[in-house]
Protein backbone atom coordinates (compact mmCIF):
# COMPACT_ATOMS: atom_id res chain seq x y z
CA UNK A 1 0.00 0.00 0.00
CA UNK A 2 0.98 3.40 -1.10
CA UNK A 3 0.32 7.15 1.03
CA UNK A 4 0.77 10.53 -0.30
CA UNK A 5 1.21 13.40 1.95
CA UNK A 6 3.07 16.68 1.97
CA UNK A 7 5.68 17.71 4.15
CA UNK A 8 6.89 21.01 5.00
CA UNK A 9 10.21 21.52 5.05
CA UNK A 10 12.46 20.60 7.83
CA UNK A 11 9.53 18.77 9.64
CA UNK A 12 8.56 15.44 10.01
CA UNK A 13 5.55 12.79 10.02
CA UNK A 14 5.64 10.15 12.99
CA UNK A 15 2.24 8.71 13.05
CA UNK A 16 2.51 6.14 10.44
CA UNK A 17 2.63 2.36 10.65
CA UNK A 18 3.02 -0.93 9.42
CA UNK A 19 1.00 -3.51 11.88
CA UNK A 20 3.59 -7.30 10.92
CA UNK A 21 1.90 -10.31 12.20
CA UNK A 22 3.22 -13.39 13.01
CA UNK A 23 4.51 -15.40 10.22
CA UNK A 24 5.38 -12.34 8.51
CA UNK A 25 8.75 -13.04 6.07
CA UNK A 26 9.36 -9.40 4.79
CA UNK A 27 8.60 -5.96 5.31
CA UNK A 28 10.32 -3.47 2.88
CA UNK A 29 9.63 0.61 2.94
CA UNK A 30 10.68 3.39 0.47
CA UNK A 31 9.48 6.94 0.49
CA UNK A 32 9.85 9.27 -2.64
CA UNK A 33 9.25 12.71 -3.67
CA UNK A 34 7.87 14.22 -6.92
CA UNK A 35 11.57 14.83 -8.04
CA UNK A 36 15.48 13.57 -7.36
CA UNK A 37 16.26 16.92 -5.40
CA UNK A 38 12.33 15.90 -3.02
CA UNK A 39 14.15 12.25 -3.19
CA UNK A 40 17.44 13.28 -1.88
CA UNK A 41 16.27 14.62 1.17
CA UNK A 42 14.14 12.23 2.66
CA UNK A 43 15.35 10.05 5.59
CA UNK A 44 13.00 7.26 6.96
CA UNK A 45 13.26 5.71 10.21
CA UNK A 46 11.37 2.30 11.75
CA UNK A 47 10.28 1.96 15.08
CA UNK A 48 9.35 -1.01 16.70
CA UNK A 49 6.10 -1.37 19.19
CA UNK A 50 4.41 -4.15 20.76
CA UNK A 51 0.65 -5.05 19.78
CA UNK A 52 -0.25 -4.38 23.16
CA UNK A 53 1.36 -0.85 23.58
CA UNK A 54 0.27 0.57 20.03
CA UNK A 55 -3.34 1.62 20.77
CA UNK A 56 -2.93 3.91 23.45
CA UNK A 57 -4.47 6.51 22.01
CA UNK A 58 -7.54 4.27 19.82
CA UNK A 59 -8.69 5.18 17.23
CA UNK A 60 -5.92 7.10 16.36
CA UNK A 61 -2.37 6.45 16.00
CA UNK A 62 -0.11 7.39 18.91
CA UNK A 63 3.31 9.23 17.45
CA UNK A 64 6.20 6.87 17.23
CA UNK A 65 8.20 6.77 20.62
CA UNK A 66 11.69 8.00 20.57
CA UNK A 67 14.94 6.69 21.09
CA UNK A 68 17.16 4.62 18.89
CA UNK A 69 15.25 3.38 15.78
CA UNK A 70 15.41 0.43 14.53
CA UNK A 71 16.33 0.95 11.07
CA UNK A 72 17.10 3.98 9.16
CA UNK A 73 17.81 5.20 5.52
CA UNK A 74 18.14 8.65 3.50
CA UNK A 75 18.24 9.30 0.16
CA UNK A 76 20.64 9.76 -2.60
CA UNK A 77 21.88 9.38 -6.12
CA UNK A 78 17.92 10.88 -6.81
CA UNK A 79 16.82 7.89 -5.18
CA UNK A 80 14.47 8.53 -1.77
CA UNK A 81 15.07 6.26 1.04
CA UNK A 82 14.81 2.39 0.90
CA UNK A 83 14.61 0.25 4.26
CA UNK A 84 14.08 -3.89 4.38
CA UNK A 85 13.67 -5.96 7.27
CA UNK A 86 13.42 -9.86 7.46
CA UNK A 87 14.88 -13.09 9.15
CA UNK A 88 15.84 -12.21 12.63
CA UNK A 89 15.64 -8.58 12.67
CA UNK A 90 11.67 -8.64 12.11
CA UNK A 91 9.54 -8.34 15.13
CA UNK A 92 6.13 -8.98 15.36
CA UNK A 93 4.06 -5.74 16.45
CA UNK A 94 3.49 -1.97 14.98
CA UNK A 95 6.34 -0.27 12.89
CA UNK A 96 5.87 3.44 13.00
CA UNK A 97 7.24 4.36 9.99
CA UNK A 98 8.77 8.56 10.90
CA UNK A 99 9.63 9.86 7.60
CA UNK A 100 11.38 13.52 7.59
CA UNK A 101 12.09 16.42 4.91
CA UNK A 102 15.82 17.56 5.76
CA UNK A 103 15.57 20.18 3.10
CA UNK A 104 14.28 23.68 3.75
CA UNK A 105 11.67 23.53 1.06
CA UNK A 106 8.22 21.63 1.01
CA UNK A 107 8.36 18.01 -0.73
CA UNK A 108 5.70 16.04 -2.18
CA UNK A 109 6.13 12.56 -0.87
CA UNK A 110 4.82 8.99 -1.32
CA UNK A 111 5.61 6.39 1.08
CA UNK A 112 5.46 2.65 -0.13
CA UNK A 113 4.96 -0.02 2.14
CA UNK A 114 4.87 -3.69 1.82
CA UNK A 115 4.85 -7.29 4.05
CA UNK A 116 5.64 -10.25 3.11
CA UNK A 117 4.05 -13.93 3.33
CA UNK A 118 4.85 -17.36 2.06
CA UNK A 119 1.04 -18.27 3.60
CA UNK A 120 -2.16 -17.43 5.43
CA UNK A 121 -1.62 -18.55 9.11
CA UNK A 122 -5.08 -17.42 10.87
CA UNK A 123 -7.89 -18.40 9.13
CA UNK A 124 -10.65 -15.83 8.19
CA UNK A 125 -14.06 -18.10 10.11
CA UNK A 126 -16.12 -15.32 10.18
CA UNK A 127 -17.30 -13.06 13.40
CA UNK A 128 -18.88 -9.97 14.65
CA UNK A 129 -15.64 -7.79 15.90
CA UNK A 130 -15.67 -4.93 18.03
CA UNK A 131 -13.37 -2.87 19.41
CA UNK A 132 -11.37 -4.36 22.64
CA UNK A 133 -9.68 -0.68 23.61
CA UNK A 134 -13.08 1.28 22.97
CA UNK A 135 -16.19 -0.54 24.66
CA UNK A 136 -19.69 0.27 24.48
CA UNK A 137 -19.63 2.42 21.65
CA UNK A 138 -21.70 -0.01 19.77
CA UNK A 139 -20.72 -0.13 16.46
CA UNK A 140 -18.49 -2.57 14.70
CA UNK A 141 -17.76 -4.95 11.61
CA UNK A 142 -19.01 -8.33 10.30
CA UNK A 143 -16.31 -9.83 8.22
CA UNK A 144 -16.83 -13.02 6.27
CA UNK A 145 -14.91 -15.63 3.94
CA UNK A 146 -17.23 -15.54 0.69
CA UNK A 147 -15.45 -18.34 -1.60
CA UNK A 148 -11.81 -17.18 -2.66
CA UNK A 149 -12.67 -13.89 -1.38
CA UNK A 150 -13.26 -11.78 1.73
CA UNK A 151 -16.42 -9.33 2.74
CA UNK A 152 -16.67 -6.80 5.55
CA UNK A 153 -19.61 -4.58 6.35
CA UNK A 154 -18.84 -1.79 8.91
CA UNK A 155 -21.99 -0.60 11.40
CA UNK A 156 -21.23 2.41 12.52
CA UNK A 157 -22.33 6.36 12.62
CA UNK A 158 -22.27 9.25 10.28
CA UNK A 159 -21.17 12.56 12.04
CA UNK A 160 -24.84 13.60 12.68
CA UNK A 161 -25.42 10.35 15.17
CA UNK A 162 -27.08 8.23 12.47
CA UNK A 163 -26.83 4.57 12.15
CA UNK A 164 -24.80 3.66 8.65
CA UNK A 165 -23.24 1.06 6.89
CA UNK A 166 -20.26 0.55 4.58
CA UNK A 167 -19.38 -2.70 2.34
CA UNK A 168 -15.86 -3.91 1.59
CA UNK A 169 -15.13 -6.64 -0.35
CA UNK A 170 -11.86 -8.37 -2.31
CA UNK A 171 -9.94 -10.92 -3.32
CA UNK A 172 -7.91 -13.43 -0.42
CA UNK A 173 -4.42 -12.74 0.44
CA UNK A 174 -1.77 -14.50 0.82
CA UNK A 175 -0.71 -13.78 4.46
CA UNK A 176 -2.68 -11.86 7.14
CA UNK A 177 -3.45 -8.55 5.61
CA UNK A 178 -6.17 -8.33 4.09
CA UNK A 179 -7.28 -4.67 2.09
CA UNK A 180 -9.66 -3.28 -0.14
CA UNK A 181 -11.70 -0.35 -1.15
CA UNK A 182 -14.16 1.05 1.70
CA UNK A 183 -17.87 1.57 -0.24
CA UNK A 184 -21.01 3.35 0.11
CA UNK A 185 -24.70 2.32 -1.04
CA UNK A 186 -27.16 4.39 -1.47
CA UNK A 187 -30.48 3.55 -3.51
CA UNK A 188 -32.89 5.73 -5.57
CA UNK A 189 -35.62 2.54 -5.20
CA UNK A 190 -34.30 0.70 -7.83
CA UNK A 191 -30.66 1.62 -8.24
CA UNK A 192 -27.92 1.01 -6.24
CA UNK A 193 -25.71 3.92 -6.29
CA UNK A 194 -22.10 3.07 -5.21
CA UNK A 195 -18.61 5.63 -4.16
CA UNK A 196 -15.59 4.76 -3.04
CA UNK A 197 -15.25 6.66 0.47
CA UNK A 198 -11.68 5.21 1.71
CA UNK A 199 -9.65 1.76 2.49
CA UNK A 200 -9.78 -0.50 5.34
CA UNK A 201 -7.47 -3.11 6.28
CA UNK A 202 -8.05 -5.94 8.53
CA UNK A 203 -4.50 -7.66 9.86
CA UNK A 204 -5.08 -11.17 11.88
CA UNK A 205 -2.92 -11.83 15.11
CA UNK A 206 -4.92 -14.89 16.20
CA UNK A 207 -8.19 -16.65 15.94
CA UNK A 208 -10.35 -14.18 17.42
CA UNK A 209 -7.80 -11.37 17.64
CA UNK A 210 -7.37 -8.64 14.94
CA UNK A 211 -6.25 -4.99 13.53
CA UNK A 212 -9.07 -2.89 12.02
CA UNK A 213 -7.63 -0.24 10.01
CA UNK A 214 -9.49 2.65 7.79
CA UNK A 215 -9.42 5.88 5.91
CA UNK A 216 -12.76 7.10 5.70
CA UNK A 217 -14.00 10.57 3.73
CA UNK A 218 -10.01 11.56 4.86
CA UNK A 219 -9.40 10.44 8.25
CA UNK A 220 -7.81 7.46 9.62
CA UNK A 221 -7.97 5.17 12.70
CA UNK A 222 -7.03 2.06 13.65
CA UNK A 223 -8.83 -0.92 16.26
CA UNK A 224 -7.73 -3.76 18.26
CA UNK A 225 -10.84 -6.07 17.47
CA UNK A 226 -11.90 -9.35 19.17
CA UNK A 227 -15.24 -11.87 19.03
CA UNK A 228 -18.74 -10.19 20.24
CA UNK A 229 -19.48 -11.83 23.37
CA UNK A 230 -21.48 -14.51 23.25
CA UNK A 231 -19.83 -15.74 19.83
CA UNK A 232 -16.66 -17.17 21.43
CA UNK A 233 -17.16 -21.06 20.88
CA UNK A 234 -19.66 -20.55 17.77
CA UNK A 235 -21.71 -23.59 18.98
CA UNK A 236 -24.18 -24.12 15.94
CA UNK A 237 -27.85 -24.31 16.93
CA UNK A 238 -30.05 -27.22 16.84
CA UNK A 239 -32.57 -26.90 14.27
CA UNK A 240 -35.22 -29.46 14.04
CA UNK A 241 -33.47 -31.73 15.59
CA UNK A 242 -30.03 -30.84 13.79
CA UNK A 243 -27.42 -28.88 14.46
CA UNK A 244 -27.08 -25.76 11.88
CA UNK A 245 -24.71 -23.47 10.86
CA UNK A 246 -26.56 -20.08 10.34
CA UNK A 247 -24.15 -17.33 11.33
CA UNK A 248 -22.83 -15.41 8.81
CA UNK A 249 -24.03 -12.92 5.69
CA UNK A 250 -28.11 -13.06 4.30
CA UNK A 251 -29.44 -11.53 2.25
CA UNK A 252 -31.98 -11.26 -0.82
CA UNK A 253 -29.42 -10.58 -3.12
CA UNK A 254 -31.85 -8.12 -4.76
CA UNK A 255 -30.94 -4.47 -5.18
CA UNK A 256 -32.54 -1.85 -2.62
CA UNK A 257 -32.96 -4.22 0.09
CA UNK A 258 -29.81 -4.61 1.91
CA UNK A 259 -29.37 -8.13 3.83
CA UNK A 260 -28.01 -8.99 7.41
CA UNK A 261 -25.13 -9.98 9.83
CA UNK A 262 -26.59 -12.99 11.69
CA UNK A 263 -25.00 -14.46 14.95
CA UNK A 264 -27.08 -17.54 15.83
CA UNK A 265 -25.76 -19.96 18.86
CA UNK A 266 -27.63 -22.56 21.22
CA UNK A 267 -27.24 -19.59 23.65
CA UNK A 268 -27.74 -16.41 21.33
CA UNK A 269 -29.85 -14.73 18.70
CA UNK A 270 -28.44 -11.71 17.48
CA UNK A 271 -28.84 -9.91 13.81
CA UNK A 272 -27.92 -6.34 12.11
CA UNK A 273 -30.48 -5.85 9.36
CA UNK A 274 -28.81 -3.06 6.58
CA UNK A 275 -30.76 -1.39 4.53
CA UNK A 276 -32.17 1.78 3.44
CA UNK A 277 -34.17 5.12 4.46
CA UNK A 278 -37.42 6.02 2.20
CA UNK A 279 -35.17 8.52 0.35
CA UNK A 280 -32.61 5.77 -0.14
CA UNK A 281 -29.95 6.73 2.73
CA UNK A 282 -28.17 3.62 4.14
CA UNK A 283 -28.85 2.89 8.19
CA UNK A 284 -29.22 -0.28 10.09
CA UNK A 285 -31.26 -1.78 12.60
CA UNK A 286 -30.24 -4.50 15.54
CA UNK A 287 -32.73 -7.60 16.87
CA UNK A 288 -31.23 -9.60 19.31
CA UNK A 289 -32.79 -12.58 21.77
CA UNK A 290 -32.66 -16.13 22.84
CA UNK A 291 -35.73 -17.34 20.68
CA UNK A 292 -39.15 -17.09 19.47
CA UNK A 293 -41.16 -15.93 16.67
CA UNK A 294 -40.27 -12.29 16.96
CA UNK A 295 -37.63 -10.37 17.85
CA UNK A 296 -37.61 -6.90 18.24
CA UNK A 297 -35.84 -4.24 15.86
CA UNK A 298 -33.90 -1.30 17.44
CA UNK A 299 -32.55 2.09 16.01
CA UNK A 300 -29.41 3.16 17.37
CA UNK A 301 -27.53 6.22 17.43
CA UNK A 302 -24.04 6.90 17.95
CA UNK A 303 -20.62 8.68 17.34
CA UNK A 304 -18.61 8.31 14.06
CA UNK A 305 -15.44 6.13 14.31
CA UNK A 306 -13.41 9.61 15.11
CA UNK A 307 -15.94 11.92 16.68
CA UNK A 308 -15.68 12.34 20.60
CA UNK A 309 -17.80 9.84 22.60
CA UNK A 310 -21.16 11.17 23.51
CA UNK A 311 -23.07 7.84 24.58
CA UNK A 312 -25.37 5.67 22.85
CA UNK A 313 -29.05 6.12 22.28
CA UNK A 314 -31.80 3.71 21.17
CA UNK A 315 -35.64 3.09 20.39
CA UNK A 316 -37.29 0.04 19.57
CA UNK A 317 -38.82 0.15 15.93
CA UNK A 318 -40.49 -2.81 15.20
CA UNK A 319 -40.40 -6.50 15.15
CA UNK A 320 -38.38 -9.12 12.96
CA UNK A 321 -39.99 -12.64 12.19
CA UNK A 322 -37.77 -15.44 11.24
CA UNK A 323 -37.40 -18.99 10.03
CA UNK A 324 -33.89 -20.91 9.08
CA UNK A 325 -34.40 -24.10 7.69
CA UNK A 326 -31.22 -24.32 7.05
CA UNK A 327 -27.73 -23.86 6.33
CA UNK A 328 -28.75 -21.86 2.86
CA UNK A 329 -32.64 -20.83 3.06
CA UNK A 330 -34.69 -18.92 5.46
CA UNK A 331 -38.05 -16.66 5.56
CA UNK A 332 -38.02 -13.37 7.06
CA UNK A 333 -40.52 -10.19 8.10
CA UNK A 334 -39.45 -7.19 8.61
CA UNK A 335 -42.31 -4.94 9.94
CA UNK A 336 -40.38 -1.83 11.29
CA UNK A 337 -41.43 2.39 11.30
CA UNK A 338 -37.65 4.55 11.21
CA UNK A 339 -37.24 7.08 14.04
CA UNK A 340 -37.22 10.38 13.06
CA UNK A 341 -35.29 12.42 11.79
CA UNK A 342 -34.72 8.86 9.64
CA UNK A 343 -38.05 7.71 7.43
CA UNK A 344 -39.36 4.72 6.45
CA UNK A 345 -41.75 2.35 6.72
CA UNK A 346 -42.14 -1.28 5.93
CA UNK A 347 -44.20 -4.58 6.34
CA UNK A 348 -42.26 -7.39 3.92
CA UNK A 349 -41.38 -10.98 3.89
CA UNK A 350 -38.63 -11.90 2.17
CA UNK A 351 -36.77 -15.20 1.41
CA UNK A 352 -33.21 -15.09 1.70
CA UNK A 353 -30.21 -17.10 1.25
CA UNK A 354 -26.75 -17.57 2.52
CA UNK A 355 -24.47 -15.28 0.66
CA UNK A 356 -20.99 -15.62 2.90
CA UNK A 357 -19.75 -19.34 3.33
CA UNK A 358 -21.55 -21.88 5.23
CA UNK A 359 -19.17 -22.08 8.61
CA UNK A 360 -17.99 -25.25 10.48
CA UNK A 361 -19.98 -25.98 13.75
CA UNK A 362 -17.32 -26.06 16.48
Amino acid sequence: QSQGLALDGLTEHNRMFVDVPAGATGLNVTASGLNASQSNGLEIDLHHVAFDSAFGEAPFASPAPGGTPDATASGSGGNGPSLSLSGGTLQTGRYYVVVRNALPTAASVTVQAGVDFTQTNVPVKGNLLVSVNRGGIGQGIDYQPIGSAHGLIWYTYTPDHMPTWYLSAGVAPVGDIWNSDLLRFTNDGTTDALSRVGRVGVTELAEGDSIFSWTLFGESGSERMGILTGADTNPCPTIDNQVTSISGFWGKAQTGLGGASVLMTDAVHAEVHYMYTDTGIPVWLQVIGASGDNLIMTQFSGDCPTCQTTGIASADVGLLGFEYTGTSSAEWNLDYMLNNPLSGDIDRDDTVVKLSDIRACD
